[in-house]
């Protein structure tokens, strides 16, 4: 959020017209948009529950960009921004005090700064995860972040398979360190993902000495097409980061 701007108190907000802009509001609540185009820009967002900002299956086309979206109120916060719609862009945000940071299977996250997420029982911190391919064809690219996770669990990024197979993900140019592991490759139960590439990204030790907790790297699955790991570099060392 620029510096000297000065914010319009707020509840929460329900978006229902297309092509709505949120700009330099301080919102207590959280924020559902279920139109398209919306873009939130210039503002807080201070959240509770399960998410801060969700874009519901209904909606496309969300723009999240130069503000603060935390948790710290009421009650947990177990994602700042939660997309199930269409495409999403998350751009130059920082976002803390959460369990995760984003979750969604496309769109562009770039030029982030996510740090020092909350831990809780029963929590699952992943500061950015895709559980599944996006099931509309469109990509998932992760660039030029800062994520900055102390916690034992669980990653920086994840790319899961939780409810179906993975693919068409491009994690390059992040800043990374700390999780139970700082990357979750996508190796699972419903396939070979493919099209998952981690290229030239820093990996710190600030945290950990493998990075993670137990590691950096883990579900990676170098059988699947277009799957591609190189580049990555230590921190503090500037040498090559290998697939364990």
């Amino acid at each position: 959020m620029p510096a000297g701007v000065s914010l319009e108190s707020s509840p929460a907000l329900k978006i229902t017209k297309d092509g709505t802009v949120i700009d330099g509001k301080d919102i207590k609540g959280d924020i559902v948009v279920i139109a398209d185009n919306v873009t939130i820009r210039n503002s807080r967002i201070q959240g509770g529950g399960w998410w801060a900002i969700l874009q519901r299956k209904e909606a496309r086309g969300l723009k999240v960009e130069n503000s603060e979206i935390y948790g710290g109120g009421g009650e947990p916060l177990e994602f700042a921004i939660l997309n199930y719609g269409g495409d999403i862009t998350v751009r130059g945000n920082n976002i803390h005090s959460m369990m995760s940071a984003v979750q969604t299977s496309h769109g562009l996250i770039e030029k982030n700064y996510i740090h020092d997420p909350h831990e809780f029982p029963g929590s699952h911190v992943t500061l950015i995860a895709s559980n599944e391919g996006s099931p509309i064809g469109l990509p998932l690219t992760i660039r030029n972040n800062t994520l900055l996770n102390p916690l034992e669990q669980n990653s920086c990024v994840s790319v899961y398979q939780d409810f179906g197979l993975n693919h068409d993900v491009l994690v390059e140019n992040n800043l990374m360190a700390g999780g139970g592991y700082v990357m979750y490759g996508g190796k699972g139960k419903y396939g070979t993902p493919y099209n998952i590439k981690f290229i030239n990204n820093v990996i710190s030790r600030r945290y950990f000495p493998k990075g993670g907790y137990w590691g950096w790297l883990a579900t990676w699955d170098e059988r699947g097409k277009g799957n591609e790991f190189s580049g990555n570099v230590w921190e503090e060392t500037g040498k090559s980061v290998a697939i364990p």
